[in-house]
Order: structure tokens, then sequence, then C-alpha cells
């Protein structure tokens, strides 16, 4: 753990190792508690969906779109946020593991500033982000109270039989989701 922390610049009760990022998408699914409503990009990582399925069956799923260049429009998507009254939790993947694109920084802080002021769960799924020659990181956010980054190490260094992955928040966040 404390190697992990060293390696990301963070404290060691700032992450939490998982078996691949799909465990730590299980894990995030499997601790909240009466989630309703959900919006997913319309082409993401199928196991969103199963855990969607297994730990919230009764959960309405909120689909948004990629543009023609295979970006997130942040304001369209905080638009069809704001019309969600029930919103729990919004999935991001950046970079995207069907078009690559991944958000600007400044998008991404426009969204993840929106989602703070609206009590929304940001789940940031980076499990990509070592394989853009240019990037940044959701990491660096971590003090924000509803942030939560997941990432694996499989992908970027061609290890995918090892299954390591990790979630990353703020010390409560990960508090929580140790006790599962």
């Amino acid at each position: 753990y404390q190697m992990t922390a060293e390696y990301y610049g963070i404290k060691s009760n700032e992450l939490i190792l998982t078996a691949g990022c799909d465990i730590a998408l299980r894990t995030i699914y499997e601790s909240l508690e009466n989630l309703s409503f959900l919006h997913l990009p319309n082409s993401c990582y199928a196991m969103n969906y199963v855990y969607k399925k297994i730990y919230h069956p009764k959960t309405v799923v909120n689909e948004y779109e990629f543009d023609k260049k295979g970006h997130i429009s942040t304001n369209e998507l905080i638009a069809k946020l704001s019309r969600s009254s029930d919103l729990q939790m919004v999935v991001v993947e950046s970079p995207s593991g069907f078009t690559g694109q991944g958000l600007e920084e400044s998008e991404f802080k426009k969204l993840l500033d929106y989602c703070e002021m609206k009590n929304i769960i940001l789940v940031v799924d980076e499990t990509y982000l070592e394989t853009r020659s240019k990037y940044w990181t959701a990491k660096k956010y971590i003090d924000y109270q509803n942030l939560i980054v997941v990432s694996s190490f499989s992908k970027a260094y061609g290890i995918a039989g090892l299954r390591a992955g990790i979630i990353v928040s703020n010390s409560l966040n990960i508090k929580t989701l140790s006790t599962l």
C-alpha cells in the first residue's frame, strides 16, 4: 500500500488495492445503499451494468452520448444531469475504453464541481489512462468528498492476468468502502 501511495503521491489511507478494475467497481456498487438513479456513457465497461443489476436491480439508468469525435460534452452532460432530481451517481471513463478520448481537465473540473454541488457521486474510471501519451489524472482531486477514481495496472503494463486494480478517494470514502 505504501509503495502504491508513494507512486501516486497520495496517502495509504486514500486507496484500496483490488483484484482488477471490475472488483473496484463492484466494491462501489456493493457499498451504495438505495441507488435509484445512475448515469452511464452509452458505451462503457459492461461490468457497470452487471453490478447495477446484481446490487441495484430497480435502479434507473440514463445513458449519455459521445459526440462525433468520441468526446463527452460536459455542458450537455450537466444539462442532462440537471433534469434528474434523484440522481445519485455518474460514471465517466476517461479515457473511454471505446473511443480512447478523455475529458480535458477543465471539463472534468466543471463536472466534478457540479456533482459536488448536487451531492452526486462521481466515479471516474481511469483504466486506460497510461495508454495515452499526454494525460492528467483525477486522482489529484481526491480531497473532494464525492469523487471516487478506479483504475487498473493491468492494461498499461500488459499484465492483465495479474488482476491488479485500485480505488482512490478521500480517506472517509476509503474507510467506508473498506468495511465491506
